[in-house]
């Protein structure tokens, strides 16, 4: 099982603390070869004792690495997205999914279901199970719009900076260590960067299935539907601002779990 770099890591952390608000990428990101091949221009010639500057190059170059790596990979996938956006939205159409009352729009709770469970007591004296567990993950909330599976996957990054001048090689042996290092925090920010993704793509399965399940327990009669209230107000406002025809809307009953078996609609369990 592959390790990641701690320093890489580490440097990369403190760049995407640092960094600006991501922005859509208008162009490819550079690659690995090109990163390696970048020359700064001149700048300050700052002294350095010999272990302090080769522990600032390799943290430098870790950093600078693993950033261009992970802006680079993630402009990758955000090109596949674009590429299978038809089939995303024809798959994840939170549209038909999200409920609407009177002008106003809610996304259903997210449920989650475990099947044959068990739990067992560290002494090893009790024990408990059920063929299904069913739980509200989150609940039902007001929304501006339907979701979109964008807002889960889509995601971009700053350009990396390169560092100070000063720490890039002065000699052939230091260019040699500058590239194995940039190659090294190169391969741990596309790592992070697939990892960032799938962790995305599972919380929009997440959602999505869990929306789905409740609309199924919905119509079964196995757990309620939010109540959502509405206040209207002819004309409000003040001496400066008139509303016309307001309303605002708030749940007011969360979704429930009906545990009353006899009030089911058959089939209970979704068929099964």
């Amino acid at each position: 099982m592959r390790g990641p770099n701690f320093l890489a890591v580490a440097a990369l952390g403190i760049a995407l603390w640092l960094a600006p608000l991501p922005v859509p990428a208008t162009e490819a990101p550079p690659g690995l070869a090109s990163l390696q091949a970048f020359a700064p221009g001149p700048g300050p010639d700052v002294p350095f004792a010999a272990e302090k500057r080769a522990s600032a190059v390799r943290l430098a170059a870790l950093g600078f690495g693993a950033r261009a790596g992970l802006t680079r990979r993630a402009w990758e996938i955000g090109t596949m997205l674009d590429r299978h956006g038809p089939k995303l939205s024809a798959i994840y159409r939170f549209g038909d999914l999200v409920l609407r009352e009177d002008g106003f729009t809610v996304l259903p709770p997210v449920l989650a279901e475990t099947r044959r469970a068990f739990r067992l007591e560290p002494a090893g004296t009790r024990a408990a199970s059920a063929r299904r567990v069913l739980s509200i993950l989150e609940p039902a909330r007001l929304v501006s719009a339907a979701p979109h599976w964008r807002d889960w996957l889509e995601r971009s990054w700053l350009p990396a900076e390169p560092p100070a001048s000063v720490l890039f090689p002065r000699n052939a042996r230091e260019d040699a260590r500058w590239r194995r290092l940039l190659a090294e925090g190169w391969a741990e920010g596309t790592a992070l960067a697939d990892d960032i993704f799938a962790a995305d793509l599972d919380r929009l399965n997440r959602t999505f299935e869990g929306v789905v399940l409740w609309h199924r327990l919905n119509r079964a009669g196995m757990l309620t539907a939010p109540g959502v209230e509405i206040e209207r107000a002819g004309v409000s406002g003040h001496e400066r601002l008139m509303r016309i025809g307001a309303a605002s809307a708030r749940i007011a009953r969360p979704a429930r779990f009906e545990l009353d078996a006899g009030r089911w609609a058959p089939p209970a369990e979704g068929g099964r």
